[in-house]
C-alpha cells in the first residue's frame, strides 16, 4: 500500500471520528472557559479543577456521541477503564489542584503531597486495566495464568514505573514557559493511537482515544483566552493516563506491539528536549513548535510499523494481492 493510500484511508477513517472529537473539544472547551471567567483574572484553583473537568466532561461527551456504554459491574477492559480508573483519575486531578492551590506559595516542603494520590493511580493503572484477565488470572484451573507471580509484579511494576515517571516529567515541563505544548504532544500521540490501534486489530478501543485527543485540544484552546489559563496542569493527568491504558489495552486485548506503544506513549518527552540549557534562548513559541514537531517523529515511526505489520499479518495466501484498509478494521464485529 502506497503512502498516498494510507493517508487517504487515515483520512477516511479520521473523518468518521471527527463529529466526536470536536464535540469533546468543544465541550471541553466550554467548561475550561467557564472555569476561568471572567477573563484576565488570577484563579489558580478554578483553572487547575477546571483542567480536570473540562478534559473528562469533554470526553464522555465523545463517548457520548461515539455510543460507548460501560456494563456495571466492570466485565471488560473498557469497563474498567471508565469506571474505575478514569474516576480514580479525576479525584487524585482534583485532590491535587485542590493542595496545589491551598499550598501555592506556603510551605513547599509540602508540595510532594499532591503527588501520593497520583502516583497511586499510576501503581494500580495496569492491574486494574488486567484485572481478572488470563495474565494474572487461573480462569481455566489452577496453573492456566500466563503469567507467574514474580512475572506479574516485573510487569506490572515496569508498567507503574513507566506511567508514574512520564507523568512527573510532563507535570514538570507544564509549567516552564512552552507548557501548553505539553499537552498538545500527548493529544498528538492520542490521534496516532487511535489509528495504531485500528490497524493493530483493537477496532473497538482504537476509537477511544480520539474524543480523548480533541478534549486536550479544546481545553487548551480555551486557556489562550484567559490569563489564568496558563496552568494547564489539569489537563495533562487525564490525558496522560487516558493514552497509557489505551496503549496497555492495545497490546494486551490487541496486537498492539511493546515497540509501537511505547514509540507512541514516550512519544510526548521528547517536548523535554526544547527545554535543554542550549535552547533556553530560543523564544516559547519556537521552543513549543519544535516540541510537537519532535512528538510528531517517533508517531509517524509508530504508524508505519503498525501500518507494515498489519499487511503482513493480513497477506492472503492465496496471492490476492488485495489489502486491508482501516475502514475494514473500523467495522469489525459490527
Amino acid at each position: 500500500m502506497s503512502i498516498e493510500e494510507l493517508i487517504q484511508q487515515a483520512k477516511g477513517l479520521l473523518a468518521d471520528l471527527g463529529p466526536c472529537t470536536g464535540i469533546a473539544a468543544a465541550v471541553a472547551a466550554l467548561v475550561f472557559h467557564l472555569c476561568g471567567w471572567p477573563r484576565g483574572a488570577s484563579r489558580p484553583l478554578r483553572t487547575s479543577v477546571g483542567g480536570v473537568l473540562s478534559v473528562s466532561l469533554g470526553f464522555l461527551a465523545g463517548l457520548w456521541w461515539l455510543g460507548v456504554r460501560p456494563h456495571w459491574p466492570p466485565r471488560e477492559d473498557q469497563d474498567r477503564l471508565l469506571l474505575i480508573l478514569f474516576p480514580a483519575v479525576f479525584v487524585a486531578e482534583f485532590a491535587a489542584a485542590i493542595h496545589s492551590s491551598l499550598f501555592q506559595g506556603k510551605k513547599p516542603n509540602l508540595q510532594w503531597l499532591a503527588w501520593l494520590p497520583r502516583l497511586a493511580v499510576a501503581a494500580l493503572a495496569g492491574r486494574i486495566l488486567l484485572h481478572d484477565t488470563i495474565y494474572i488470572t487461573d480462569l481455566s484451573g489452577s496453573g492456566s495464568r500466563q503469567w507467574s507471580p514474580e512475572e506479574t509484579w516485573i510487569i506490572l511494576g515496569t508498567l507503574a514505573a513507566a506511567l508514574g515517571g512520564v507523568w512527573f516529567l510532563l507535570a514538570w515541563l507544564t509549567q516552564r514557559e512552552s507548557g501548553r505544548s505539553v499537552p498538545m504532544a500527548v493529544a498528538i500521540a492520542c490521534a496516532g493511537t487511535t489509528l495504531a490501534m485500528m490497524m493493530s486489530g483493537y477496532a473497538s478501543g482504537g476509537p477511544l482515544a480520539m474524543p480523548l485527543a480533541g478534549a486536550v485540544v479544546g481545553a487548551i484552546v480555551a486557556s489562550f483566552i484567559l490569563k489564568s489559563g496558563e496552568n494547564v496542569s489539569g489537563v495533562l493527568g487525564f490525558a496522560v493516563v487516558g493514552l497509557f491504558a489505551l496503549l496497555v489495552m492495545g497490546h494486551f486485548f490487541g496486537e498492539l506491539t511493546w515497540t509501537n506503544a511505547a514509540l507512541l506513549f514516550f512519544a510526548p518527552v521528547l517536548c523535554a528536549l526544547p527545554e535543554l540549557p542550549t535552547l533556553r534562548r530560543v523564544k516559547p513559541t519556537l521552543r513549543a513548535i519544535l516540541g510537537l514537531a519532535l512528538t510528531a517523529v517517533p508517531v509517524a515511526i509508530a504508524l508505519a510499523l503498525a501500518q507494515q505489520k498489519m499487511t503482513e499479518d493480513s497477506a492472503p495466501p492465496s496471492g490476492d494481492s488485495q489489502e486491508p484498509r482501516l475502514e475494514d478494521y473500523m467495522n469489525i464485529g459490527k
